[in-house]
């Protein structure tokens, strides 16, 4: 029985000796969209705190467009620059 599994080691060995290494397969980064360095981004909370509002009001803000539409997305995340809130709260 060793001189079978010997022999079949052999073979496989010989086998996989003579053909090339595959690289490894690597995932392809999709290109991400950056915002630029130092630019400070406002989430929906940050800007109740600032406006003293609570979710619901703030939302209802968003939908009847007494807010600036949202600016930067980030994954699932979206919210506001701080210059877009600055130039609202401007008038």
């Amino acid at each position: 029985m060793t001189n079978t599994t010997d022999a079949i080691k052999a073979l496989a060995e010989t086998a996989h000796a003579d053909s090339p290494a595959r690289p490894a397969r690597r995932r392809k980064r999709r290109p991400v969209k950056r915002i630029a360095r130092g630019t400070r981004v406002i989430w929906p909370p940050g800007l109740e705190a600032l406006l003293g509002v609570s979710g619901p009001t703030r939302w209802r803000y968003e939908r009847d467009k007494k807010l600036p539409p949202r600016d930067v997305h980030i994954g699932k995340r979206s919210g506001w620059r701080s210059e877009t809130i600055e130039a609202f709260l401007m008038p």
